[in-house]
């Protein structure tokens, strides 16, 4: 029997230690009380968002989603902010006294060849989402991109599938972030979709200073 694959880290001074590992706790969890014919990851970015703000909860803060803001217009000859207009904001949430906004993406790279084009996939949905929340005034707030991942492996890979992840894993390690959560759970391994496997999904977060 496959053992869960579970782990999170974040750096120094970005207090979200607690909240991703909720989140992998959740999305097994879900998954499990599924018994693994559905899983919260194989749905869209707002089902994803919703279990980061469940890990929130869990954690004991509070989350605020899909709200109205005032956003900034980014010229495009000479990159500064310019005049702001209404917009909708993907996520507010504090911890302690600190206090975030984020922005959310989700993407679906296929990783039966873990090659520049998966990663670059993961790369620019990650870059969308910091230029997403870079245009929202911070109010003193923190700033953070989140991008929610599920990767895929053709389904003739699944006897081969553990030592995979834990290729993938390695190289999503070492992408550009602040924080990341990944977790495949045990029950989930063979999990089949139109010739895919989906064995479990990871965050990937970003924050954006300025």
């Amino acid at each position: 029997m496959p053992k869960t694959k579970r782990r999170f880290y974040c750096k120094l001074g970005l207090p979200i230690r607690t909240v991703l590992r909720r989140w992998n706790t959740l999305n097994e969890r879900i998954a499990a009380d599924w018994r693994y014919k559905d899983v919260p990851w194989w749905y869209n970015e707002r089902a994803a968002l919703s279990i980061f703000a469940g890990g929130i909860w869990n954690s004991g803060e509070f989350a605020f989603e899909e709200f109205s803001d005032e956003k900034r217009r980014i010229s495009a000859r000479s990159r500064r902010f310019h005049r702001t207009y209404s917009g909708r904001v993907d996520l507010y949430f504090n911890i302690g006294r600190k206090e975030f906004i984020a922005e959310s993406k989700v993407c679906w790279p296929r990783c039966s060849r873990i090659n520049s084009d998966s990663l670059k996939m993961i790369r620019r949905s990650l870059d969308h989402a910091c230029a997403d929340i870079r245009i929202s005034k911070p109010y003193g707030q923190r700033r953070l991109g989140l991008l929610f991942v599920v990767p895929r492996w053709k389904s003739n890979l699944r006897h081969d599938i553990d030592s995979r992840i834990d290729a993938w894993v390695s190289k999503i390690s070492e992408l550009d972030c602040d924080a990341a959560a990944w977790v495949f759970p045990a029950g989930a391994r063979k999990l089949q979709l139109r010739g895919y496997l989906y064995p479990g999904t990871a965050v990937l977060i970003r924050e954006v200073r300025r």
